[in-house]
């Protein structure tokens, strides 16, 4: 009885072996591989991870027989060459995958560009539509105030026209100095304005911006405040500092309360003594001198209200594009055509003619006292 259950047991051992024999068999493939020029035996086993004599054993082929070029041999695949090919597939698919997210990416890309075009192109026409809406509405309103100024003046004209005006009284003609006023206080009228806080002004040089209380209620000058102005106003060629004249910065703020306190943009302030200067002992180098200009005002109607204070030097200069302000003992008023670095070139007065010459000097012959 022992002997029998043993032999059983070998059998059904045997037989499971057999069945699993049988088993991998069925899961083996049979690939083809047709022989092209230069391939020989070896390299066909290296490339399908077999072995030559596997290969020679499966084909019927007699040792040392040569391979043909067209010929197609039959290999068994083994799990080595299974685990290359699927190795060699994943790389496939993991290649094919990056590229197609690569494609999809730059899909992605493609239509965000497109639909940043498209949004830039819309506000574009909407910038254009608004520009065209506003200059619409500019001329709209624009026709409409010719048209109230038209009425006016034709309802004046009707007025007039119904009441006669009175004789106009013959004016007297008026002195030159007193029409040179006159005409300078019209000219800076549309200029001059309240300012918000008197005595205060907003100095600009360069890239330095101050607003300061120069000047308080009293007509004093704020002594806190003197150390910045005179920062503000030092020499940019070697960065020193000196005491500004206390008369030129409240004339500086009478000016900008003129003016309503527009910016003042300084051009220049205390200058050093220099051999290359031009005019000897200047009044830049002792702290009593400025130049500058307003923004929003022209320099002529700076230069006609600096010329009205007392005790000044005031000096034009045009193609400079700035006024000079300094305080003197006499007031003194002068052009200077001269461009930036250049030598002064002063405007002089033209003297009248000898005609005129002659003439007023019977006139003041006449009026001679008799020695």
């Amino acid at each position: 009885m022992p002997a029998r259950r043993t032999l059983a047991s070998a059998l059904l051992a045997l037989s499971l072996i057999a069945g699993c024999l049988v088993a991998k068999k069925v899961q083996a493939r049979e690939l083809t591989h047709e022989v092209r020029s230069g391939q020989y035996l070896s390299l066909i086993a290296r490339r399908y991870h077999t072995s030559a004599q596997a290969i020679q054993k499966h084909n019927h082929l007699r040792k040392g027989q040569t391979l043909r070029p067209g010929m197609v041999l039959k290999i068994v695949e083994t799990p080595a060459h299974r685990r290359w090919q699927s190795f060699l597939d994943a790389k496939k698919k993991a290649t094919d995958d990056a590229k197609r997210k690569k494609e999809a990416q730059k899909k992605r890309a493609a239509e965000a560009k497109r639909k940043a075009a498209e949004a830039r192109k819309k506000r574009a026409a909407e910038a254009v539509a608004a520009r065209k809406r506003a200059q619409a509405r500019a001329a709209a309103q624009k026709r409409a105030a010719e048209k109230r100024v038209a009425e006016k003046r034709a309802s004046a004209k009707t007025a007039k026209a119904r009441k006669p005006s009175p004789p106009k009284p013959k004016a007297a003609k008026p002195k030159p100095r007193q029409a040179s006023a006159k005409a300078s206080k019209r000219e800076s009228a549309p200029f001059s304005r309240r300012p918000r806080k008197p005595g205060r002004l907003r100095l600009v040089r360069h890239r330095e911006v101050m607003t300061v209380q120069l000047v308080d209620d009293d007509g004093k000058l704020v002594t806190k405040n003197l150390s910045r102005v005179q920062r503000l106003l030092r020499s940019l060629r070697t960065g020193k500092k000196h005491d500004i004249d206390a008369q030129l910065l409240r004339n500086l703020a009478v000016i900008s309360d003129h003016f309503g306190g527009r910016t003042i943009v300084v051009i220049s302030g205390y200058r050093p003594p220099s051999p290359k200067q031009f005019t000897k002992n200047s009044r830049h180098n002792h702290g009593k001198a400025i130049d500058f200009k307003i923004i929003g005002v022209p320099h002529q109607v700076v230069f006609d209200r600096c010329r009205e204070l007392s005790n000044v030097g005031c000096g034009l200069y045009p193609n400079s594009h700035f006024v000079h302000m300094d305080v003197r003992s006499r007031k003194t008023q002068w052009t200077d055509m001269s461009f930036p670095g250049q030598a002064p070139r002063y405007v002089r007065k033209k003297k009248p003619a000898l005609k005129e010459r002659k003439v007023a000097g019977r006139k003041a012959s006449k009026h001679r006292p008799s020695q």
